[in-house]
Formats: structure tokens, C-alpha cells, sequence
């Protein structure tokens, strides 16, 4: 069902949507009887291309998602943990520690410790996946938080997973919850179904809070941005058919 789920997310995506328009164009070119057809698929899968690739059109799809849940406020509840979800890093002793992280995990991990330094009674916790859990303590350690204060949750393949994992160890205690701004909906609705109480602390805004401060230039960032806006949102769907959310 997951692998399922994955080719449906893959050819919804738009640059996946697009790369399936231009693949049938490609076939209804080669016979003489559908040319016709194959020019006109082949053009829309530009325009499509075109419109997701626009800052207009990226922060459209991400600016809900992003901005939906503001920065914890500085009179919120006292926090005993900081959970910090984990992005991707790769463990390659070639690289430097700060190149093992992609930017997402960077900025969570920053976070964590901009929280931590307001509150070094609270324990850092990464959770997610085990070679990146430990990349990214290794940076919460290089950066500045005592390794006594960071622990890992090794065993999460997903949000879900990770909810659940901290359910059992963190139970009703208010905590702070660290993860990139876009994917904050889905982690809030996920851990709060748990019964748990999350302090919401976005990082990673990838766009502006209004289409009116987008650029309209045509980027291949912009069109990451709209992939990752339709996969956050076939996300949040997946989980509240679940039940999950």
C-alpha cells in the first residue's frame, strides 16, 4: 500500500504530472494519426511546467501550509523536551559534519539549539530515522548542547512513528516541536491526535508569507516548492485516512 501510495504521489506531484504529459506527448508523436494530439500534450505539460515553476504559483500552494502555525510564543507553557524531527543527512566520513545534513535538517538542528539555550534544563530529542538521528545529534553536540542533553529515537520511520514513540516517553508534558515550517501542519495534527501537547517552533520557511511578495521568475526551486507543497498535502490527506490526524 505505501509503495502504492509513493507512484501516486510521485506522478501527482507537478514536475512527476509533467514528466508523465511530456512521456505520453512522446508516444502520441510517433504515429502520423496522433501528431496532433502529441504537440498539444507536449505544449500543456510546458505550460504546466511554466505555472508550477513560478514563485507566484509555489507560494500559493505553500504559504498555508508554512505560515499556519506561528513560532511558539515566548509566554508558552514551560517545555521539559525540545523533539526535533529528522530530515535526511548521509553518514559519509568524507564529508565535513555540516555537509552530512541536507538544508532541512540543518535548520531543524539550529532551532533546536536556539530553543536549548533558552531552556538547558529541557533534553533534545531527535527522532526519525537512525543514520540521520545521529548526524544530526552529532551537530546538536558540535554546536553546543552537553551529548548528556541530547537523545535519539533511532526507530521512527515516519511522523507517525515518531508520535508514537514520544507518546510513550513524554506522555501530556509540554514540549517544543521542531520540524520545517511546511511539514509543521501534518507533525502538529499527528502528535495532538496522540494526546500529546506540542509547542509548535517552524523552521525552514522556504517562501514569503504572501503571493504578493513572491518574485514570478521561473525556478527550479520553485517548482521543489510545489512538489513539496502537494506532497505535504496528499501527507495530511493519507493521515486523516488513517486516522491518524
Amino acid at each position: 500500500m505505501l509503495a502504492r501510495m509513493g507512484i501516486v504521489e510521485a506522478l501527482v506531484a507537478p514536475s512527476g504530472f509533467c514528466f508523465l504529459l511530456v512521456a505520453i506527448g512522446l508516444i502520441l508523436c510517433v504515429p502520423a494519426r496522433t501528431r496532433k494530439a502529441g504537440a498539444i500534450t507536449l505544449a500543456s505539460a510546458g505550460v504546466l511546467l511554466a505555472i508550477f515553476s513560478s514563485g507566484k504559483t509555489a507560494t500559493l500552494l505553500m504559504s498555508p501550509l508554512e505560515y499556519q502555525y506561528p513560532r511558539v510564543a515566548d509566554n508558552a507553557p514551560p517545555a521539559r523536551a525540545i523533539v526535533v524531527l529528522a530530515a535526511y543527512a548521509a553518514d559519509d566520513p568524507d564529508l565535513s559534519l555540516s555537509d552530512r545534513a541536507n538544508d532541512s535538517a540543518l535548520y531543524r538542528v539550529t532551532e533546536g539549539v536556539l530553543l536549548w539555550q533558552h531552556c538547558k534544563d529541557c533534553v533534545v530529542i531527535v527522532t526519525g530515522s537512525r543514520m540521520t538521528t545521529i548526524v544530526m545529534s552529532d551537530l546538536l553536540s558540535a554546536l553546543g548542547v552537553p551529548p548528556e542533553n541530547v537523545q535519539l529515537d533511532t526507530d521512527a520511520a515516519n511522523t507517525s512513528a515518531s508520535a508514537a514513540n514520544m507518546r510513550k516517553q513524554l506522555g501530556q508534558t509540554p514540549f517544543y516541536l521542531v520540524t520545517s515550517a511546511g511539514h509543521m501542519p501534518r507533525a502538529m495534527g499527528v502528535f495532538e491526535k496522540a494526546g500529546m501537547h506540542p509547542l509548535p517552533a517552524p523552521t525552514d520557511h522556504k517562501l514569503p508569507k504572501t503571493v504578493a511578495q513572491a518574485e514570478w521568475a521561473l525556478r527550479p526551486f520553485h517548482l521543489e516548492c510545489s512538489d513539496l507543497a502537494v506532497h505535504e498535502r496528499i501527507g495530511v490527506w493519507w493521515y486523516r485516512m488513517r486516522g491518524l490526524i
